[in-house]
């Protein structure tokens, strides 16, 4: 398992996400909690529709998604 620094989406305490540097150890998606994966698939829509990225709103599927990863986080078993 090796480890590098890149750029990743944080959750910050009320704040919106945003992009900081961080060390990143090669982790098997397998392993991932389904609160990372929820907020993966819902930062990487973020960052790639058209309509989230302009607009102050978010698509249906970017609602969607970011309802997917809220539920997630309010999960006893994550």
């Amino acid at each position: 398992m090796g480890s590098r620094i890149q750029w990743q989406w944080h959750e910050g305490r009320g704040a919106s996400p945003h992009r900081q540097k961080v060390v990143v150890t090669d982790q098997p998606k397998e392993s991932w909690s389904p609160v990372q994966l929820a907020f993966r698939r819902w930062s990487i829509h973020v960052v790639s529709c058209r309509v989230c990225k302009t607009d102050e709103t978010a698509c249906e599927r970017g609602e969607r998604l970011g309802e997917e990863w809220r539920q997630a986080r309010r999960s006893p078993d994550r």
